[in-house]
């Protein structure tokens, strides 16, 4: 009889014990504080069970966290590249149309017209350096520093250059190109501080030059 009274005793005893687990687990279910999470991918969804924050290791083992827009694209991603980072923004179909990194330890910023890029803003060897470009993909303006001076060049919708207009050693020079991309005419002050023009060919060949001396 008391061999009875134990085991119930007993049982009463582990169906509290449970109770009063999950009675806790009921009350924190929504709820819980952690000092460290350890995982390759931690996903937070909304209330449609769309996923609006993915944290994870890409194939590379290099850190990535995008941020989702309600349907579930990409909005947003900012990640680590080969020990640089990358900033990414894009549209409500889920192309990427802005990009903000680190390139071969250079800061570049890239404006996305679809999928070709319509302008790219970068640091170059000698400064920085703005590239507009056509609805094809082609550069047809660029604005830039060179050796410490500014350079615009313009170029035509084949990405062939039609105009530079610089700075030369202080001195400002203008350059015009046929659709070919030989110059045939170049207007500037040359090293004597006098106006200079000179005509080429549609070969790029000397034709008739005129010194602006006296």
């Amino acid at each position: 009889m008391q061999k009875a009274i134990d085991f119930k005793s007993f049982l009463i005893g582990v169906l509290t014990v449970v109770l009063f687990f999950t009675a806790v687990g009921a009350k924190n279910e929504n709820d819980a504080n952690f000092n460290t999470i350890t995982a390759k991918t931690i996903k937070i969804v909304n209330s449609e069970g769309k996923p609006v924050v993915i944290l994870q290791s890409n194939g590379k083992g290099e850190g990535q966290l995008y941020i989702n827009n309600k349907q579930g694209k990409h909005a947003a991603k900012l990640d680590a590249v080969g020990e640089e980072g990358k900033l990414v923004i894009y549209d409500k179909e889920g192309n990427y149309v802005v990009a903000l990194g680190s390139f071969d330890g250079k800061g570049a910023l890239v404006i996305n017209n679809g999928h070709k890029p319509a302008i790219m803003l970068l640091k170059n060897k000698d400064g920085g350096m703005l590239t507009v470009y056509n609805e094809k993909g082609k550069g047809v303006v660029a604005l830039s520093s060179n050796k410490g001076e500014g350079m615009v060049s313009v170029a035509n919708k084949e990405g062939k250059i039609a105009i530079g207009l610089s700075s030369v050693n202080g001195n400002g020079r203008l350059d015009v190109f046929n659709r070919n991309g030989k110059e045939t005419a170049s207007v500037l002050t040359n090293t004597y501080n006098n106006g200079a023009i000179y005509l080429f060919d549609k070969y790029g060949n000397p034709g008739w030059y005129k010194i602006g001396k006296r």
